[in-house]
Formats: structure tokens, C-alpha cells, sequence
């Protein structure tokens, strides 16, 4: 029996090769639709379901100028496997331009044969964008998930790279189109089972994250997912094969199928959710982010694979199924975020930026619309429709850092008031500065107030003395800890250096006698007077755990600037008292001098003895 070192090499080169295999094929499979931008597949302009019903015919496609007409039905049986996967709806391919099909078709008892020819498909600039970005989110999908397995492999992480591979946004339309016709059958086998596995993957994540364990309800569920890997798996498998190689219907299966992968995915939101009411501080924002990527990407997948599957749907423009399949990427990018992430910023900052660029790309569209609909179709050929959208790109480049600004505002006061009340508060406090009177309410402002504002769980103010050595002049959180940093350590050095706020975590300071947890210093923020650095202060993370978003940075960096100029005051106007003691206490001596000088001559003029006393 091979002993516990002996299996551990082995099981990781068993990773590393199932890793790369996997994911190999997913890239090979999904990376080439990216051609599709400058050498178009083909189409017959029809759609049709599991069962060869046609369900939409386009008007002036090869399939209407061939007859082909709502509710035909494909004959599969009489129809040559080498073309079954044209004829069957949610394994259809999309054919190479030119390729020429002959399809017995029936309508009523009647039996004839139609025979249709593909013409290129017509991608717009906006459709060839779109698939290049699912030709990326393929690329961040697998990079993500494999990275995650090797570096830290679980029950977990081996559930989420089952997701990446089954859920990704990429397109396999050109490798299909390509492949030959008996080795068709087995890719899309693979991938049908890619994409039922993927769904119950998440679920499989859903349960363990971020503990990687099970109990209760959890651990009762955990046990049914292998069955539910072996049943959607081979409902998977039996919806490609069964109509391909036997001719048989499969609708239904394919809704049942679909259907309860769908359900295993809301069964894994619905459990983030209870998770997150499980923990508090850090470990509940992880959890936030998670759900957010998947409150975002999820819903879009679904409704893609809904238009994308679903053929008595009205199939809706390329770039639509595109985009919604291709928003699935922000679940990887949340989850990585929040795994890799030592401190997780507020989900909150995302959405408030996420609606800030929403409403400025909305004026914009919404200003060319307007444009368009004054200026009329009469006018489009004679060049104002063109010059007026130009202006108004030149118009919106000009006002686009006062809208930004004015959007920010707007939304922060409105939506998330608190964070607004925070800056406008601090943005005083930054004015106040410079006119303080006294190095005790420079601290005081410095430290106190933005704990108070922004919920913060310690700071500590360094301020350099005429040895040149940091020492605390100021602190919250930092009762027991260091009094004291030498001039030398490597956090000064770089502050000194860099002149400007800096992520403790990428300096790889570590000290043992500064707070832990969310007291653990995040910011370290330079006071700088006259390009020396006279001080600065360590904030830590906010209550709950949670980092320092840019915003907040930048916030904390405005009262600095006052702060320096607070200290500059302050410095110039100790020198001007000390200056003013030095004239008094020279005018003081020069009288003195004088009247000294003056008993001397009296003296000397044989004054008496007594009056030199």
C-alpha cells in the first residue's frame, strides 16, 4: 500500500492532467467561434425543436425560397444521420456558407423532399464584438477555475471548475461545424453533459463555500448530488443520442432536462443566500460578492439558453444571446475575487459605480436617439444626421468629468446616502485643517473623524520627532501596540520614497505589535510638508472586516492634503513665536548691555563706589 508521501505526488499529477485535459478541450471547442468575426458561418434562416418541428422559417432564407413552412415536421428517420444534426433543433449546427442539404420533410401525410443551400450569416459590428468577448470570457472562465483547483484543491474548488467548463459563455459553433459528422454526436454529447454537470457543480460549491464543509440540511443535500451528477447526466447524454444515432423524439426530455438544471442552479443561490445569513464581518461580504456575480450572471445564462434552446421563441438579434451569455462571466470573476481577496471591499461601491456608468451611457444613447428622431430619416442622406452626432460626441467628450461628477453625486445622495453624508463630512474636515490652531486638534481631526465617518476599525497617527523617529502622537485601536516605528523600517522607506497612500498588503509589512483582525492596518497615508515626510497614519479596515474602497481612499487622501498644510501652519507659526522670543529676549540683553555700559562710564568718571552698586 502506497504510503501518504508516496500518494501525494501522484494525486497532484493526476490534477494537473485532468485539469489541463478538461480544459484544453474547452478552449479547442470554444476558441475558434472567434473566426466568425472575419470569416462568417453559414445559415438556412430556420429554427426547429428536439423533435424536427419547424417552429420559424425568416422570411426571404434559403428555407423559405425551398417551401419549408411553420409546423413541417423533419422526417428523422428517413433523414441520412450525415444531416440529422441540421434537422434537430437544440443540437443543430451551424453549417459552413454554401453548404447544400437535402431534408425529407412532412406536412400532413405527405412526404417531400426540400433541398436548401447556407448562405453567410450577416453579423453586425455590435455581433462581432459580442463573440469576441465570449471568446475572452471562455479564456477568464477556464483560467479562473483551473487556477483555483491547483492552487487550492477541495471538494469545492473541484465543484466550481465543473462550473466554469459546463457554464462558460463560449460559442462552438465553428469546431462543430467542422467536425465530421460521426464525431459530431460525441462532442455535443460531452458538451450537453458539461453544461447539466455545471449546474449541479455550482450547486456542489453553493453548499460548501466558504468553509468547504457540510451539516445539517446541507449535508443531507450534499449526499443526493452524485445522484443528481448520474441522472442529469444521462438525461444529457439520451437527449443527444437518442434523436441522432436512433431518430426518436426528445423534447420533452430536453425541457425536463433543462428544466431541473435550472432548478439545481436557483437551489445553489438559494443556498449562498442562507450562507450568508450564516456569518458576519469579512466572511458575509465574500458571500455578498458571490451572490452578486450570480444574482447578475446566472439570470442572464438562463434567459440566453432560454431564447438560445426554447425555438417557439422569437429568436432574438446575435449580440443580444451574446451579451446575456457573456454578463455569466461576472460569477468567476466574484467568486475569485472573494476567494483570492484577503479584504473584500463593500459590494455597495461596485453598484454605486455600476449605476454611475449606466446612467452616463444612457445619456449618450439616449442623446443620439434624440438626434436621430429631430433630425428625421430625410435628413440622414444629406449629412446634418452625421455632422449633429459627431457635435454631440465632441459636446459629450467636453462634458463628460462635470457629468460624471454631477451622476456620482447624484447617486450617492440619493441611493447611498450614508456614503455621501461620509465624504461631504470629511471633504469639511479637510477644509477645516489648515486653520487649526493646535497640534491636539490636528490629531483629533485626523484620526477621530474618520474612524466616525466611515466605521473604521482603528487608526494611529506617527509623527516624526528631532531624532527623526515616528512616534504615536494618536490612536484608536492601538492601545496595547507599538508606540513607536524607526525611520528605517520598510514602510517608511517606501512612503518616503512614494509620497502617496499605500496598500499595506503590497509592501508585505508585517510587524507583531500592531492590531490584528479588522484592526490590522490596510492604509498607510504619508504627511507630507515641503516634500519631507513628517508623519502619517495607519487606518485599518472598516468594523466588519471589510477593505477600504478606492472612493474611501481617495477621501482619506483629500484630508492629508490639509493636513499637511495644517502641519506647514503650524510649524510656521512655532518658528514665528520662537522668533518673536528670540527678538524679545535680544532687545531684552541689548538694554541690559546698554545700561551696564552706562554704570561703566559712571565709574569711570570717579562716581561714587555706591552708586556702581
Amino acid at each position: 500500500m502506497a504510503s501518504e508521501p508516496d500518494r501525494a505526488p501522484v494525486a497532484r499529477r493526476f490534477r494537473i492532467f485532468t485539469v489541463a485535459v478538461v480544459s484544453i478541450w474547452m478552449l479547442v471547442t470554444s476558441v475558434p467561434s472567434i473566426s466568425r468575426v472575419w470569416h462568417p458561418l453559414g445559415t438556412f434562416g430556420y429554427r426547429s425543436d428536439s423533435d424536427g418541428r419547424v417552429t420559424q422559417v425568416a422570411t426571404g432564407s434559403p428555407a423559405d425560397a425551398a417551401g419549408l413552412r411553420v409546423d413541417d415536421r423533419f422526417a428523422v428517420l428517413l433523414t441520412p444521420t450525415s444531416v440529422r444534426r441540421y434537422a434537430l433543433g437544440p443540437l443543430f449546427v451551424a453549417p459552413s456558407a454554401g453548404v447544400t442539404i437535402s431534408l425529407p420533410v412532412t406536412s400532413g401525410s405527405s412526404v417531400r423532399s426540400i433541398a436548401m443551400t447556407a448562405v453567410p450569416e450577416q453579423l453586425s459590428l455590435t455581433d462581432k464584438l459580442v463573440q469576441i468577448a465570449r471568446a475572452l470570457g471562455v479564456l477568464i472562465f477556464c483560467a479562473v477555475g483551473a487556477a483555483l483547483v491547483l492552487l487550492r484543491p477541495s471538494v469545492t474548488t473541484w465543484a466550481f471548475f465543473l462550473y466554469t467548463i459546463g457554464l462558460n459563455p463560449g460559442s462552438d459553433a465553428t469546431f462543430d461545424a467542422a467536425l465530421p459528422p460521426a464525431l459530431y454526436p460525441v462532442n455535443w454529447s460531452l458538451e450537453t453533459l458539461a453544461l447539466t454537470v455545471g449546474n449541479v457543480g455550482f450547486l456542489s460549491f453553493a453548499l460548501r463555500f466558504p468553509a468547504d464543509q457540510l451539516s445539517g440540511w446541507r449535508l443531507a443535500v450534499g449526499r443526493a448530488i452524485p445522484f443528481a451528477y448520474i441522472v442529469l447526466g444521462a438525461l444529457a447524454v439520451y437527449s443527444v443520442l437518442a434523436p441522432y444515432l436512433l431518430g426518436l423524439a426528445t423534447e420533452s426530455i430536453s425541457r425536463v432536462l433543462f428544466g431541473a438544471a435550472g432548478f439545481v442552479f436557483l437551489a445553489g443561490l438559494a443556498a449562498l443566500v442562507a450562507t450568508y445569513f450564516r456569518y458576519t464581518g469579512v466572511e458575509r461580504q465574500r458571500i455578498t460578492w458571490v451572490i452578486l456575480g450570480a444574482a447578475i450572471g446566472a439570470p442572464s445564462y438562463a434567459l440566453a439558453t432560454i431564447f438560445d434552446l426554447t425555438s417557439a421563441l422569437p429568436y432574438p438579434p446575435y449580440w443580444v444571446i451574446g451579451l446575456l451569455l457573456s454578463l455569466n462571466v461576472l460569477v468567476p470573476v466574484a467568486i475569485a475575487y472573494a476567494v483570492i481577496r484577503h479584504h473584500v471591499i463593500d459590494v455597495s461601491f461596485v453598484i454605486s459605480r455600476a449605476l454611475v456608468y449606466a446612467v452616463l451611457t444612457g445619456v449618450l444613447v439616449g442623446a443620439f436617439a434624440l438626434a436621430d428622431w429631430l433630425l428625421g430619416r430625410e435628413l440622414s442622406s444629406s449629412g446634418l444626421a452625421v455632422a449633429a452626432e459627431v457635435g454631440i460626441s465632441i459636446a459629450f467628450a467636453f462634458w463628460l468629468n462635470s457629468l460624471h461628477r454631477r451622476v456620482d453625486r447624484f447617486v450617492d445622495s440619493t441611493l447611498f446616502r450614508a456614503r455621501h453624508l461620509a465624504e461631504r463630512r470629511l471633504e469639511r474636515v479637510a477644509r477645516a485643517l489648515p486653520h487649526a490652531r493646535s497640534h491636539e486638534l490636528v490629531s483629533e481631526l485626523l484620526v477621530r473623524e474618520p474612524i466616525d465617518a466611515l466605521g473604521l476599525a482603528s487608526a494611529a497617527l506617527f509623527r516624526r520627532t528631532l531624532d527623526d523617529v515616528f512616534v504615536r502622537d494618536a490612536a484608536v485601536g492601538w492601545d496595547d501596540f507599538a508606540t513607536e516605528i524607526d525611520p528605517a523600517d520598510t514602510l517608511v522607506v517606501h512612503l518616503e520614497a512614494e509620497q502617496t497612500s499605500i496598500d499595506i498588503h503590497d509592501v508585505r509589512w508585517t510587524r507583531a505589535d500592531v492590531p490584528a483582525g479588522a484592526a490590522h492596518p490596510h492604509l498607510a497615508v504619508p504627511i507630507i510638508v515641503r516634500r519631507r515626510l513628517v508623519g502619517f497614519i495607519l487606518f485599518g479596515g472598516h468594523v466588519g472586516g471589510v477593505a477600504l474602497d478606492p472612493d474611501e481612499v481617495r477621501i482619506i487622501g483629500g484630508l492629508m492634503t490639509g493636513a499637511g498644510a495644517a502641519y506647514d501652519h503650524l510649524d510656521a507659526e512655532a518658528m514665528r513665536r520662537d522668533s518673536a522670543a528670540l527678538r524679545e529676549q535680544a532687545a531684552t540683553l541689548a538694554r541690559r548691555v546698554t545700561e551696564l555700559e552706562a554704570e561703566l562710564d559712571k565709574a569711570r568718571t570717579g562716581a561714587p563706589k555706591a552708586e556702581l552698586t
